[in-house]
């Protein structure tokens, strides 16, 4: 059985790893932040968006998702696509290696090396309407995984309130007179829509 202390450290290490690599998603351009319980407080200066719109940085997943501090995307361990660890737990994400863009389809997709990938868009909006922050848009980000699959999900202020948002492939469409509907995530299984706010 371990000792109490090595868990209080290894939990605190977690933690630290964890605000290390959201604080990394929130811009180019901090001046200064505090974090308290779990939050970010302030920021001094105007945030930057960390990629345009069509094609997404080396370092950011087809799902919008920012690869963890010491990892890019690349064609690691022979395989044929691109993709990058988005945590220290070994969950990983498919890379666009190039435009993400509708091209001739319905849904927003991107290559990745011999096959296709569904990708994120950076101007994204939560399915109440909100728009999400620049720097955490809609996409399956490290802290979605629970009992029942993958969302996708996005922040929409800096106390870290969320919602979850349509995937890239399922734009909010009329379910009945009066509201949407769209696919936010899932797994094989169980696949979730949602209901959301029709623009």
């Amino acid at each position: 059985m371990m000792n109490r202390s090595l868990i209080i450290i290894i939990i605190v290490a977690i933690h630290c790893i964890k605000l290390h690599d959201f604080l990394n998603t929130m811009g180019e351009k901090i001046d200064s932040q505090s974090y308290i319980n779990g939050n970010v407080r302030s920021l001094n200066s105007q945030q930057k968006s960390p990629y345009d719109c069509d094609t997404p940085p080396e370092n950011y997943t087809a799902g919008r998702t920012m690869c963890r501090s010491n990892d890019v995307c690349g064609f690691g361990e022979g395989t044929t696509y691109s993709w990058c660890f988005v945590d220290y737990f070994h969950d990983w994400d498919y890379c666009c290696t190039g435009p993400c863009d509708y091209a001739g389809w319905s849904y927003l997709w991107c290559q990745s090396g011999s096959s296709w990938q569904y990708c994120g868009n950076c101007l994204t909006k939560d399915v109440q309407g909100r728009p999400c922050l620049d720097t955490f848009p809609c996409g399956l980000h490290l802290e979605d995984i629970d009992e029942i699959g993958r969302f996708y999900w996005c922040y929409v202020d800096l106390e870290q309130n969320w919602d979850y948002c349509c995937a890239p492939h399922s734009k909010c469409k009329k379910y009945d007179d009066k509201t949407g509907w769209c696919y936010v995530g899932g797994d094989k299984q169980n696949d979730m829509w949602t209901y959301c706010v029709l623009e």
